[in-house]
């Protein structure tokens, strides 16, 4: 006995001695502050450094070190004298168990007593070569390599040389031999008046034959102007997706720290690309200048031509509109200045084509009808026809115009800002009816000014804060906190610029003010699910009551029910009618019916008759019927569900049988165990059973999260610290100081 007795205590010291970096007997152990957890100090060297380069490389944080075991924040690293103590004895008594001098030597190599293992981290800004620089100089690269320079001259004078057929063919060669004469008169009088234009004017006319095609990231290269920002904001993205940078990352499940990467690296080109777009438009106001100021000024036109700068597209427009204003007014021009007037658009592709070559000169010369033209373009409906509209850019305009009428809220707590997309909660009392909480303070129990806790327990705290002489009249009562938040454009039908408030669900945050199951147990009353997560089955295990705002429903029962955490008078019981998938006949709500989370998205549900007839048929094994697995005809594991009525005339739900092996077992182990023989798990799985004490929310991604009150079932103890369980559908690890053993 007193063998089997060391013998296990020799197990469980090898189990703490162990690195969970390495998976071996631990060698120059480091304890990391504040967790304790203990690692190999070349374990722990090699996994800060990969942190520090990630950090780097995504530009995030300058200390992103956390523990490889339980994720918290790491702040410095010491020697334990109870371990290498521990250590020491255990290898003494076990020498096989220990390394190797050949490992021994490596990991001293990598790594001494007493170096720092948190190496440092300098995010530096990057220069006009960094790597976001390059991406934007790719993409633009791209876009412009969609017309090879050389392909489109070929284009221009195959297109030349048809139209110069076309015009033969159709005035003769007599009306063309005097056109030619009439070009020839006009290019030499252009010539001896206007010099310099000469050696400037091809180049527009031939911008002019450049064809348009369809480009991935065509507005960025239509003007070097500063565009708003919705436009900047458009193009951008439009040159990040053409690039490919976010392929296979699902933009709809990004993490918050993918969020928050992304988002910098999207500010950060963009503000580069202000930057540049700024010199470079200082630079062709120098070089216009530099061109205009030998100029002769012996043309009157060249007199009347605006002096408007490239990068004020407000200007343009103005120019554009008083030169309408103008024509309206009675100043109609020649009819061969409307000849050769440019669509106002043409404008616009004139500067994209152009690029860095476009002068101001040129970019607002369209906007005056310049008499010195040589060539006469022909007047045809073709010059004035309506642009193709793109309904995507039409649509996000809307979408910004919309999107403008959004205030900005932040948490009056933690002073976190735009979370008015994000679940919040919302006082109409404190601060003028201006006080926000963000979902993290709220549930860490950080009310409003006047709040005195979740739910039911509110009240009674309010009480037990009454002075001896009692609180004066008029005194106000407790604050309640308003769940809301605003749309995202696309995402619901509802206007943008109008909050969606009241009942959302606590655990995918969805809108659930038509169908709002609330628990009054969990959080003392102030948790629910909506209808998608209580047919998966992600709920609690308490008994559920249906409810709905009264504005969702057609006829209103005279039933109104109290629930602590929505307003007063506003929320009534939900009549519940489910039909069998199989008989379609209703189900009475006392009676069970057998529940699959995974058919038909969890919506699907069979009466007792119809499924004991479906196991007398064979249409399902008598393994896996009633007495069984209690198995769907697709396979899945079913709970046995039914409605109960309450004091008041309400249907709570209630889950009276579990599903066989619960959410730990896999659906492949309970295959296995249904073909062998033996006796099946019992309903809800094994292990244990805990009731929280407090709400835990921030969690790793391997971790559980419950709110108070919550019932965590077929729990494993981990270690002394840590359990492993599951709630509501979900499974992850959890510290046992949180709950109590039922």
């Amino acid at each position: 006995m007193a063998e089997d007795t060391s013998s296990s205590g020799s197990l469980v010291l090898e189990k703490e001695l162990t690195c969970s970096i390495c998976t071996d007997i631990m060698y120059q152990p480091l304890t990391l502050l504040d967790c304790l957890h203990t690692f190999c100090g070349s374990c722990l060297k090699e996994w800060f450094s990969w942190q520090a380069t990630s950090a780097v490389q995504a530009r995030r944080t300058t200390h992103p070190y956390t523990c490889p075991s339980c994720r918290a924040e790491v702040r410095g690293t010491r020697p334990n004298a109870t371990v290498t103590t521990l250590l020491d004895m255990y290898l003494t008594s076990h020498p096989g168990r220990s390394k190797s001098e050949a490992e021994k030597e490596e990991m001293r190599n990598h790594y001494k007593p007493g170096e720092d293992v948190i190496p440092p981290v300098v995010i530096t800004q990057d220069s006009e070569d960094s790597e976001d620089e390059r991406l934007m100089d790719e993409v633009r690269m791209m876009s412009m390599a969609d017309i090879d320079p050389a392909v489109a001259a070929n284009r221009r004078a195959q297109r030349t040389a048809r139209r110069d057929d076309r015009r033969r063919n159709q005035h003769g060669s007599h009306n063309h031999h005097r056109e030619s004469s009439h070009r020839r008169e006009h290019s030499s009088r252009q010539t001896s008046q206007q010099p310099r234009s000469a050696d400037v004017r091809p180049r527009g006319q031939e911008t002019d034959d450049r064809p348009i095609e369809h480009q991935p990231s065509l507005r960025s290269l239509l003007s070097a102007s500063e565009t708003d920002s919705l436009e900047v904001q458009e193009e951008i993205m439009q040159s990040i997706l053409s690039s490919g940078i976010l392929e296979g990352i699902d933009i709809d499940h990004l993490t918050t720290e993918q969020e928050e990467e992304l988002t910098e690296r999207i500010a950060e080109a963009y503000r580069r690309r202000r930057h540049r777009q700024r010199e470079r438009s200082r630079n062709h106001e120098r070089r216009a200048r530099t061109d205009s100021e030998p100029r002769p000024a012996s043309s009157g036109n060249a007199e009347r031509r605006p002096r408007t700068r490239v990068d004020n597209p407000e200007g343009a427009r103005g120019a554009i509109h008083a030169q309408r204003t103008r024509t309206a007014s009675g100043t109609q021009p020649p009819a061969e200045g409307i000849a050769r007037t440019v669509h106002p658009l043409e404008v616009v592709r004139r500067q994209g084509n152009t690029n860095n070559h476009s002068t101001p000169t040129l970019a607002t010369s369209p906007l005056v009808p310049d008499t010195s033209d040589p060539v006469e373009r022909p007047f045809s409906a073709a010059n004035f026809a309506p642009e193709p509209v793109n309904q995507d850019s039409i649509q996000a305009v809307a979408a910004a115009h919309r999107n403008a009428n959004i205030p900005e809220v932040s948490c009056n707590r933690c002073a976190k800002e735009n979370i008015q997309h994000d679940l919040h909660y919302h006082c109409y009392k404190c601060n003028d009816g201006d006080y926000d909480l963000c979902l993290d303070c709220y549930r860490a129990g950080r009310g409003c000014n006047h709040w005195f806790g979740f739910g039911y327990a509110a009240w009674p705290r309010y009480q037990r804060a009454e002075p001896p002489e009692g609180y004066p009249v008029g005194h106000e009562p407790p604050h309640t906190l308003l769940a809301r938040k605003y749309p995202r454009p696309g995402s619901s039908d509802q206007p943008l610029d109008r909050p969606q408030e009241g009942a959302f669900c606590d655990l995918c945050h969805s809108f659930a003010n038509a169908t709002y199951w609330h628990c009054y147990i969990c959080l003392e009353g102030a948790w629910g699910c909506c209808a998608p997560c209580l047919n998966r089955g992600h709920h609690c295990t308490h008994p559920l009551l249906p409810v709905a705002h009264t504005s969702t429903l057609t006829n209103t029962p005279n039933l109104i029910i109290p629930i602590p955490h929505l307003p007063e008078n506003q929320y009534v019981p939900l009549p519940i009618r489910q039909d069998c998938d199989v008989c379609h006949y209703p189900i009475p709500p006392a009676a069970p019916r057998f529940h699959c989370h995974a058919c038909n998205a969890g919506d699907y549900d069979v009466c007792a008759d119809c499924y004991a007839g479906l196991a007398g048929s064979g249409k399902i094994a008598p393994a896996n019927g009633p007495a069984g697995w209690r198995r769907c005809p697709q396979g899945h594991r079913m709970a046995v569900v039914s409605f109960q009525e309450t004091p008041e005339g309400a249907l709570q739900r209630r889950v009276k049988r579990e599903m066989v092996g619960g959410w730990a077992l896999k659906e492949d182990e309970a295959s296995v165990s249904a073909g062998a023989q033996g006796a099946l798990p019992p309903d809800g799985g094994v292990g244990l059973r805990c009731l929280a004490l407090w709400g835990r929310f921030e969690a790793a991604e391997d971790e559980l999260s419950f709110p108070k009150n919550a019932e965590v079932r077929e729990a494993e103890r981990m270690n002394e610290d840590w359990f492993w369980g599951v709630y509501a559908g979900m499974k992850g690890l959890f510290p046992g100081n949180h709950v109590r053993l039922l």
